[in-house]
């Protein structure tokens, strides 16, 4: 009815309706030269509240809640406090990337335990050999996302289909051929090959966080990065 007696305001009140839900459901920076400092302040909430390595994948509201209320902080943030907030963590990213370390390695030093070997060391082999036998698809994956996407934000969404796509048609042709073979030990690593590759990406996941955590231990400069950190919150 809106539409009928006035299209051009209709138009703009749906969409503007539109923007207003999706606030509630996105996250959101009021001001965009507030980016770079939502950036920031997302990764250091993130060091400071960092994902169990089980359960794999959780589907939890909780964590999209915690951090929308840090942007919502952010937008609500006085001026001043903002341009104090906003000097104090570009310094300490600045010393951060300068030091060639990251925010998670510096918060969280009990990655970079010595027990984690413990995993890291039997977990190689297994882990290495599912990623040859994956290969193929995210090779093929990432180069047709080189070729045909030119826009930087979708490469990931695309490579991340076609690797999908590629797998309901790479695994079951090695199974096929597996069966043909009738070699029992074959049939047996080709129907492994699915979780040794879910395994090696697990398995990145935790020796770049134990490398990146005992660079951190190791830096000369540690503590007086962590000092830094600190000054960002006063």
């Amino acid at each position: 009815e809106h539409y009928q007696r006035d299209p051009n305001n209709a138009l703009l009140k749906l969409c503007r309706d539109i923007e207003q839900a999706l606030k509630k459901v996105c996250y959101h920076v009021e001001d965009p030269n507030d980016e770079v400092l939502a950036d920031q302040m997302l990764i250091m909430f993130r060091s400071d509240h960092p994902q169990p390595i089980w359960p794999i994948t959780v589907y939890d509201g909780k964590r999209f809640e915690a951090e929308k209320a840090v942007l919502e902080r952010l937008n609500a943030m006085p001026d001043e406090q903002k341009a104090v907030f906003r000097e104090n963590a570009a310094t300490y990213f600045n010393a951060l990337h300068a030091a060639g370390l990251d925010d998670d390695a510096l918060s969280n030093p009990s990655w970079g335990s010595g027990r984690w070997l413990l995993f890291l060391l039997p977990g190689a082999l297994p882990a290495a050999v599912g990623w040859l036998a994956n290969l193929p698809i995210s090779a093929t994956a990432n180069w047709i996302a080189a070729a045909k996407v030119k826009k930087v934000e979708f490469k990931v969404t695309v490579i991340a289909g076609l690797g999908y796509l590629l797998g309901w048609i790479y695994y079951p042709l090695l199974w096929l051929i597996a069966i043909l073979l009738w070699h029992a030990p074959t049939i047996a690593f080709v129907l492994l090959l699915p979780l040794l590759r879910w395994f090696g990406l697990v398995y990145y996941d935790i020796f770049t966080r134990w490398r990146a955590a005992r660079k951190a231990l190791a830096h000369p400069k540690r503590d007086e990065l962590s000092g830094l950190r600190k000054r960002v919150f006063e």
